[in-house]
């Protein structure tokens, strides 16, 4: 998950009234606690050989402001209370400046690099098979430098990675003009149809016929 902290989220959302950045908090923090409760439950499913191998989920989140983007949860498959707290605040802190989104492409191109090399090196043949990789930005309007971004999503969907930019309000339809863009009323109606895009995604892994 990539989040804008630029300047603007610091604005009411005209939908629900409240600052977008209080929105895209929540939206983000149970986008994330829905896909770690999934993961949960595919454990259960594996032990029950309902899977054909157990499923590490990940989940990460970047966020992007002014001219730098910083690394708030490195992609791992936990979801503790600290990770929680950390999450929920670095999504509301220190908001300010413009929106520089392809800043949060090229950190989270980073993770995933750094995740694929460890994974070639681990002796868990689990880790060493291809996975499924979603990267979603949410936004509340155009980004700084659009060739750039645009261009820091093409080089991760030619990792292979999904990409798909998520419009926060209104003033955020221009991301409907990118490569699968979407653009929603308010940053709490977000909730559906990303669950809907991840499950579509998930969709795509193998289960085993009973």
């Amino acid at each position: 998950l990539v989040v804008d902290r630029s300047g603007s989220m610091n604005e009411i959302d005209p939908t629900t009234n409240r600052l977008k950045k209080e929105e895209q908090q929540l939206a983000g923090f149970l986008t994330l606690d829905g896909i770690n409760a999934f993961s949960y439950k595919t454990a259960a499913a594996a032990r029950q050989d309902l899977l054909i191998s157990p499923l590490s989920v990940r989940t990460g989140v970047v966020a992007f402001q002014g001219r730098s983007a910083d690394t708030v949860k490195a992609p791992s498959g936990t979801w503790t209370p600290k990770e929680q707290y950390e999450v929920w605040s670095k999504m509301e802190s220190n908001v300010g400046g413009g929106t520089p989104a392809h800043l949060g492409l090229i950190k989270i191109r980073a993770e995933i690099e750094r995740l694929r090399q460890s994974d070639k090196k681990s002796k868990n043949q689990f880790l060493q098979k291809s996975r499924l990789q979603v990267v979603m930005v949410f936004m509340d309007g155009g980004v700084d430098d659009e060739v750039a971004y645009l261009a820091e999503q093409k080089k991760l969907e030619d990792m292979g990675v999904y990409v798909s930019s998520w419009g926060m309000t209104e003033s955020a339809r221009t991301v409907e003009a990118y490569p699968n863009g979407h653009c929603v009323p308010s940053a709490r109606q977000m909730i559906d149809p990303v669950a809907k895009y991840i499950v579509e995604k998930a969709q795509q892994l193998k289960l085993r016929q009973g």
